[in-house]
Order: structure tokens, then sequence, then C-alpha cells
């Protein structure tokens, strides 16, 4: 949009007017121009902010922070706080920019919204005024259409435990939708008990996927859903579910989930997926793990962390006496055991042979004894927990305790934790609310902080995600487990096949301390570029061919996962005088950053009409620029008069070529 009319400020809920002085000599924070783009999104969409906070004052101020609120009014009495990010010290007069990429979330209703902006939102700075609320003037329209797109590395598959469904994940996943902005990708049906006879488990007949890939989004996350009937139709909250679907054996689920990758990674072109596990969830999501043998058809699992949340790695005796629908002698419960009877260890988890087992010393056998679901019973079985177990992917374990019964009421301390049982080193996050009887296991996955710390990224460079170069990607800068780092490491690793000039940008940065660091394979820091309390900051290295980590280090706080950071990896090969006449276009932009204007030089190698695109940084086309050219170098003048401080790429292209590269807009 056009540069920005001036800002108000709010007095007493009364009206809002610009207004500036000075007292006692301390310091004002103000947001003295913002620019916004576009002027009407689709939902799931970026949206783009650039706003200059200015110290009006007289004194110093210290860093701070601004918050970023959409609302439907001037007063913001409705406000939603859609972002925060770091300001850095100003002195008297200084001005700083700060740049944010913001995803339009799909719960927030479509219509007409102000832009809002609060300076020193913690007052932490001691101003002259300290009326720091303001909006721009002009309005944007959120629209009613969605344009999904991914803004994580790697999707989400969410895995519900015994007598759940999809809906158990609707509390969180809300929380996804209206903070950060991520795509719903769809829900996977899975009937697991197919031929309605529970006292048969044979996976030949039973087994029955009724995903339809067209029914599926590419988004950010999905659910795997069990509580399904032999025609596909869902129960979604019915817990009477007759052929007991999901209460169906772990063996059976597992290659439900493999199922589910596969579907994930065929819609998405993802390279691989984090699978979010509760309760049985995250059994489900180690029968597939550890069993190699039915991992994707090119020998890989695909997955890059496995988070299980009141998992019972070791089992649970737990009973709910017929409560909530379940079947206290079903395949799942079987499975779950810690043990059938005194001496005997449950045959899913530690092994043995598959037997008539009884339960509390009564002769009380579950509906089938055939553990490994093949149709006959009486076998010696291999137990999860003596199975190999994969080591280069993340893992976490979120475990809850406080309950009246022990553990999570439903699964022990202890059982909770996968370290126990295989030793990945994973990330553990324990969990203490004084409830009663069992309401903790319940509710465990529906704590959206809690649930956050157990996906944050990986901090081991073995395990770094890989990103793709010219995508825009939001990160959490989360709290860390109690025996872990005092910051957070947040690791993803490029690839480099030629000589050239790596360029890393981060916005929206929501802490004081951030910093980027470039790593070599040797695990050597070779870069590392500090924030200094801005809320934007990039760095850009030469590197020879190899494997690198571009590493982003924070000092979290409380609700800093509450905001996402944003950030974009660009690389541009080095060539040499020799290797230009070789080259599509051997463009430059210069100066780099500009202002208001900037000259592209670009070779021809003949006479030739050629079409230039410029994009922000979202992707989304800015201008489009058509010009005959003549052979050899050609200049072009671009007008960015009204172009917002930030990112952009420029794209040369003719009938056969093309040559994209970025720049830098800086007013």
């Amino acid at each position: 949009m056009k540069p920005a009319l001036p800002f108000k400020f709010a007095a007493n809920a009364i009206g809002f007017f610009l207004f500036q002085v000075s007292l006692f000599a301390q310091a004002n924070l103000t947001v003295s121009q913002a620019d916004y783009s576009p002027n009407s999104i689709s939902k799931e969409d970026i949206f783009s902010i650039q706003v200059d906070i200015k110290n009006d004052g007289h004194s110093s101020a210290g860093q701070s922070f601004i918050f970023f609120y959409f609302s439907t009014n001037t007063d913001f009495s409705d406000g939603e706080i859609i972002s925060r990010v770091s300001v850095k010290a100003l002195s008297a007069g200084e001005t700083t920019t700060a740049t944010i990429a913001y995803p339009i979330p799909r719960p927030l209703n479509s219509g007409t919204y102000y832009l809002g902006f609060k300076v020193d939102a913690y007052n932490y700075v001691s101003e002259s005024n300290e009326d720091n609320v303001f909006y721009h003037p002009n309005k944007f329209t959120i629209l009613n259409s969605v344009t999904p797109n991914n803004k994580i590395p790697y999707p989400i598959v969410f895995v519900h435990g015994l007598v759940g469904d999809s809906y158990t994940w609707n509390p969180f996943s809300d929380d996804l939708d209206l903070f950060y902005g991520l795509t719903y990708g769809g829900n996977m049906n899975f009937c697991l008990n197919y031929d309605g006879n529970t006292s048969t488990s044979s996976f030949t007949s039973d087994y029955r996927d009724f995903t339809n890939l067209n029914n599926l989004d590419i988004g950010d996350y999905y659910y795997v859903n069990f509580d399904v009937d032999a025609n596909g139709n869902t129960y979604l909250g019915d817990l009477n579910n007759p052929i007991e679907s999901n209460q169906s054996a772990v063996f059976k689920q597992g290659r439900a989930v493999r199922d589910a990758i596969k579907n994930v990674l065929q819609k998405t072109g993802s390279e691989k997926v984090i699978l979010v596990g509760h309760s049985m969830g995250g059994l489900a999501s180690r029968e597939y793990l550890q069993n190699s043998i039915i991992w994707q058809a090119d020998g890989k699992h695909h997955v890059a962390k496995l988070l299980t949340i009141g998992t019972p790695h070791g089992g649970s005796n737990a009973t709910s006496f017929g409560v909530n629908g379940l079947d206290e002698l079903s395949e799942a419960v079987r499975d779950l055991r810690t043990s059938y009877y005194t001496g005997y260890s449950g045959c899913y988890l530690f092994g043995g042979t598959e037997s008539s087992s009884q339960i509390f010393g009564l002769a009380l056998p579950f509906v089938n004894i055939d553990v490994n679901c093949n149709g006959g019973v009486g076998q010696n079985i291999t137990g999860l927990n003596q199975k190999y177990y994969p080591t280069d992917l993340a893992y976490s374990s979120i475990i809850g305790y406080g309950s009246l019964l022990g553990g999570d009421g439903v699964v022990p301390e202890n059982s909770a934790n996968i370290n126990n049982y295989i030793a990945v080193n994973a990330d553990t996050f324990n969990y203490k609310e004084f409830i009663q009887l069992g309401v903790l296991h319940t509710v465990l996955h529906k704590r959206t902080p809690l649930a956050m710390k157990g996906l944050d990224e990986p901090n081991e460079y073995a395990q770094a995600y890989n990103i793709e170069y010219g995508k825009l990607y939001f990160g959490f800068s989360t709290i860390q487990p109690l025996d872990g780092y005092e910051v957070d490491y947040d690791d993803y690793r490029v690839s480099i096949n030629q000589t050239g000039k790596l360029k890393v940008s981060v916005l929206d940065i929501p802490v004081e301390t951030f910093r980027i660091n470039i790593v070599n394979a040797n695990e050597q820091i070779i870069s590392t570029v500090p924030s200094n309390g801005k809320s934007n900051i990039e760095t850009e290295i030469q590197l020879a061919s190899g494997t690198y980590f571009v590493e982003f280090e924070s000092e979290w706080t409380t609700f800093s996962y509450r905001f996402p950071y944003a950030f974009q990896v660009d690389f541009n090969p080095v060539v040499s005088t020799d290797e230009i006449s070789n080259q599509t276009f051997a463009s430059k932009i210069f100066p780099n950053p500009a202002k208001d204007e900037a000259i592209l030089s670009f070779v021809s190698q003949e006479n030739d009409k050629i079409e230039i695109i410029i994009s922000d940084i979202t992707g989304r086309t800015i201008d489009v620029i058509q010009q005959d050219i003549a052979i050899g170098e050609n200049q072009l003048k671009l007008d960015l008069f009204n172009f917002p401080s930030g990112i952009y790429t420029y794209s040369i292209r003719n009938s056969q070529n093309i040559e994209t590269k970025s720049f830098i807009v800086n007013k």
C-alpha cells in the first residue's frame, strides 16, 4: 500500500489523535510510520507489516517489545494480539524498523479490520507519555476464501489414543489455527476390525484404509482416526462403536500410521512428517517406527520427530470399570497391560507366548490373544520394548503426574518416560496438575504450552530438519526441559552443491536475545549474527559446496512459544568472469539494499523479449515488467518508491530460461 497516513494513540478510550511530548527528559516511543500488504487477503495467506518505531523523547529508551493487533474498531475493544516482536534500545531521536510476516488464521471472521500497535507493551521504558497504543487509519479486508500453504518444515500427523477419535486433538489444533495460522490438511479414516468379529484379529480381514486423497488438502497437520465402522463412517465421539475399531491391536494401528504417512507424503510432497501420539497413539507410532519391514516403499521411515503425550511405554494396568465405552477385554487393553497377572508380563510390550490370560487372578480371557494379528495363536512374541528402534529422528515425551491414583491417573510416571524403555535420549517434560481420579490423562494433550514444548525443533545437528531455499518458514522459541539447554537451539540443514552465498533472513523475533549461527559439517560455528534486540536480522556468507546447518539460538521466555519467528534461506551461486558467458543472465541489482529505486543489470545472449517478476518474501507478485532487450549488457531502472521495507525476489525469464535472485528494500 502507499505510505501510511499519520497515526493516533488511545486517550482514555475516547478517541485517537496524534500527540507527541517530552517531559522531564524522558524517552517517548511512538509509531511514526507503517505499511502493510496486501489490502485484501485470504485466510492462511501471509500478511506483511513494516513499522517504524521512533524515540521522540530526550532520553535513551532501553530494549522493549511491540504488540500487533487486529480489530474491527479503533478502540480495540475486540482486538486480537497477532504478534509481538523485540524492539532494540533507541537513543533519543533514533528510529528502528520492525518487519513481520503473519499468516491470517482461518478462525478469524472475514470482514474489515484495523491494524494496531502497542509500543513498549510490557512498560519496560519510563516515558514522558505512556499512551502507547496506535492504529493505522486505513482498514484492510480479510476475505472468506482460504489460501492454504505450508508454514512449518514437515507436516504433523496426530494419532489418538484408546477410545479416542479425531476430535481428541481439537483443543490443541484450534490453537494451532488461531495462534499460528496453520493449515488443517484433513482426516484419515481407518477401520481396524472390518469383519466386525472381535473374537478374531487377523490383519488381512480386519484392516481397511478409507482415506480418499482427494479429500485431503496440502496442510500443516492431519488427523488419524480409528473410530470408524465397516463402511468407513466415523463415530466421532460415540464411544459405543460395536466393532471396537478404536480398541483394536496396536499391531494394526501401526500399519495405519504407515499408510497415514504414505498418504500425507503423497499429498504434500514433503520429505518427512512429525508424529504426535496421545496415550496409545504413541505406541501405534512406535509400532511403525520399530518395525522396519513396514516402512515406506523406499525402505525409509520418513519421520523427523516423535512426540508422545501420556503414552504407557511401560504399560498400564489402570481400569475404568467399563466407563467411557471401554471394553476391559479388548485387544487394545490386552496390549496396554504391564502384566496379565502376577509373574506374567504384558505380551505385546515385553514379549512372551500368546496365551489365554487372567486379569487380577480371575479367569477373564481377552476377546482374543492374537497379538501379532496373523490369525494364529500360541506364538512367541518379541515385545515392542525389545525391538530395534531408529535413532535418526528426534524424540520427546510429556509425562503427567499429580493424580491421586499416581502418575496422570492412567499412566505411571516411569511408564510415560520413553527413555526408560528405549535409549533414544528423548527430551522429557514433566507436567504436574493436582487433579482427581485420572482426569489429567484425558486433558494432558489439550495443554497447548505443554504440547508446543514437545514439538520444539531439534537441538541436535544429526536430527536437523531439511529446508528448501526461497521458502518462508515459521519456528518457535520454546521452554526447554529442566535437564536441557538454558537457551533454545533450533537446527536446520541445507545442502550446497557449488560455491555461492548463503543468505539467512529472520523476521518476527519475539525475544530479547536471538542469534543466527552458520555451522559446518564438523559442527563448528563459522558465522554468528546476534539480533541485539532487533526484530529482524539477516546474514550472508560465501560457502563452498557441502552440508551446513542454520541454527537459531534464542533465550526463550514463558510465552515466546505463542509468537513464532519467521525465516527464509536463499542461495546464490558465485560465478567467475569466465563463467558469466555461460550463465543465463548474470544479473545483479544495485544498490542492495535499495531505497526508492535500483538498477537491475543483466546480460542477454541475443535480441530478445523478457519478463521480470518481482515478488515479496511470501511469494506474492508485486510487479511484472515486460521488456524488449538487445544482445549484451542491459540495465533497467526499478521504481521502488511504494515498496515497503523487506526482502524481495526478482525473476528474469525468456522463452527458455529463468534466473531468480533476492534483494532488500530498506526505507
